[in-house]
C-alpha cells in the first residue's frame, strides 16, 4: 500500500459545529472533548457546537478548540479506519495535534501548552502593533527580497507562511506590512490584509515564545511513534530537545508548509488525510504535490471516496462482498444518538465484521452484520434494501437477496 500521512490544521479552520458529528457518533471523540472541558473548566463542546463565531475565533479560544476537535477526529479515524500513518504533519497550531496524536505529548500536557500558547498570542494582539497579509502572484524569493528592503530596525516584516507556490503570508509591524502590501497591489499582485492584530510567526512573537518555553519545560515530551515533520525545518524530528526548541522557534519563524509537502512526497506518501475542521490542508496538499490523493475527514464525501480508494488498494484484485460491506458500514451516516448503543451496535459489530473471512459459507453472516450496523445507525429499511441490493449486484451475488430478511 502507498504510504499515508495525517495532516492537522491550524488557526483559521474553526467553525461553529466543528466536531459535533464525531462527538455524537464516537465515544472516543466525546471523551476527548470531556477531558478538554475538565482541564479548561469550561464546556468546550458547547463553545464549539453552540457558541458565537466571535468567541470561537478569539485566539485564546480558537487554539484549544481546534486542537481538541483535531485530536477527537484522530480518535474517530482510528476507530473507523485505523491505518498507521508513515508520518504526521500539522500547520502551525496543528503541529501540536500531530505531536499529541503521534504519542510524543499526552493530551493533558499538549492541551495545557496549546492553551498557554493561545493566551500568549491573544495577548500579543492586544497592542495592535502587528499585522499580517496573504499574498498571491509573486515568487517567494522576490517577496522575501522586498520584505528585507522595506524592513528597518523599528519596523520589520517577513514571510510568515510559505503555504504553496502561489500562497504566501507576510507578518510583522503593521506599518511595514502595509508598505509591502500596497507596493505589491500596485504591481498587480493579489493582497489580502488579514483581520488579526498580531504578527504571528514574526519577530514580534519573540517575547511570547520565551514565555511559552516555560510552559513547555513543565511537561514530559518523548520522540513520536511515527515521524512528525517540523514546521521550522520541514524535516522529521530526531530528538526531544529538537521538539522543545522548535515549538518555541515556531512562534516567530516561518511555517515551511510547501517544503513539508514536498518532503512527504519524496518519502513515498501518496495518500494524505486531513484530521480536523474544514479542508484547508487537503487543498494545499493538492496544490503542492501531484499524484497524491488528499482527503478531508471532516467532509463525508471525502471519507466515502477514501474508503473506496482503500478498498481497491490492491490493484488487480476484484472486490468481494466483505470489501463492499466494510466500506458501506463506515461511510453510511449515523442517525443514532446513543453513544453506548453506537459502541455495541457499530464499533463492535464493525470489528467482528472485519474479522470474518470472505467465502460462500460466510456471506450471510457478513450481510447480517452489515444490517445490524444499519439498524444501529437508524437507517430506514427502504434505504437498507437499496444499499444491500447495490452491494450484492456489484459483488455478483444478487441471488442472496431472498435469504436476507430486511
Amino acid at each position: 500500500m502507498n504510504r499515508l500521512a495525517l495532516l492537522f490544521p491550524g488557526q483559521g479552520s474553526q467553525y461553529i459545529g466543528m466536531g459535533k458529528r464525531l462527538y455524537s457518533q464516537f465515544p472516543q471523540a466525546k471523551l476527548v472533548f470531556e477531558e478538554a472541558s475538565d482541564i479548561l473548566a469550561v464546556d468546550l463542546a458547547k463553545l464549539c457546537f453552540e457558541g458565537s463565531l466571535e468567541d470561537i475565533t478569539r485566539t485564546d479560544n480558537a487554539q484549544p478548540a481546534i486542537f481538541t476537535a483535531s485530536v477527537a477526529a484522530f480518535k474517530a479515524f482510528n476507530s473507523e479506519i485505523g491505518i498507521e500513518p508513515h508520518c504526521y504533519a500539522g500547520h502551525s497550531l496543528g503541529e501540536y495535534s500531530a505531536l499529541c496524536c503521534s504519542g510524543a505529548i499526552n493530551f493533558p500536557a499538549a492541551f495545557k501548552i496549546v492553551q498557554r500558547r493561545g493566551a500568549l498570542m491573544h495577548a500579543a494582539a492586544a497592542d495592535g502593533e502587528g499585522a499580517m497579509a496573504a499574498i498571491g502572484g509573486i515568487d517567494y524569493d522576490e517577496l522575501e527580497e522586498l520584505c528585507n528592503s522595506v524592513s528597518t530596525a523599528k519596523s520589520a516584516v517577513g514571510v510568515a507562511c510559505h503555504n504553496s507556490h502561489d500562497q504566501l503570508v507576510i507578518s510583522g509591524h503593521a506599518e511595514a506590512v502595509h508598505r509591502v502590501g500596497d507596493q505589491l497591489k500596485a504591481d498587480g499582485a493579489h493582497v489580502t490584509f488579514l483581520k488579526v492584530g498580531a504578527a504571528f510567526h514574526s519577530q514580534l512573537m519573540l517575547e511570547a515564545a520565551q514565555s511559552l518555553r516555560e510552559e513547555i519545560d513543565k511537561h514530559e515530551i518523548a520522540l513520536p511513534i511515527s515521524s512528525v515533520i517540523s514546521n521550522v525545518t520541514a524535516k522529521p524530528y530526531t530528538s526531544v530537545d529538537e521538539i522543545k526548541e522548535s515549538l518555541v522557534r515556531q512562534m516567530h519563524k516561518p511555517v515551511r508548509w510547501q517544503e513539508t509537502m514536498q518532503y512527504i512526497y519524496k518519502a513515498g506518501v501518496r495518500i494524505a488525510i486531513e484530521l480536523g475542521p474544514k479542508n484547508v490542508l487537503k487543498n494545499l496538499c493538492t496544490k503542492n504535490i501531484k499524484h497524491v490523493s488528499a482527503f478531508a475527514y471532516d467532509k463525508e464525501e471525502d471519507k466515502e471516496q477514501l474508503l473506496r480508494l482503500l478498498a481497491t488498494k490492491d490493484k488487480g484484485r476484484k472486490l468481494n462482498l466483505l470489501d463492499y460491506c466494510l466500506a458501506a458500514a463506515v461511510t453510511t451516516v449515523n442517525y443514532g444518538e446513543d453513544c453506548e448503543e453506537y459502541r455495541k451496535g457499530v464499533v463492535e459489530e464493525f470489528s467482528k465484521l472485519g474479522e470474518l473471512q470472505y467465502g460462500e459459507d460466510h456471506n450471510l453472516h457478513i450481510l447480517k452484520a452489515l444490517c445490524r450496523i444499519f439498524d444501529t445507525k437508524r437507517i430506514p429499511i427502504e434505504v437498507q434494501k437499496l444499499k444491500v441490493c447495490d452491494i450484492l449486484h456489484k459483488s455478483g451475488l444478487s441471488s442472496l437477496l431472498d435469504q436476507i430478511n430486511i
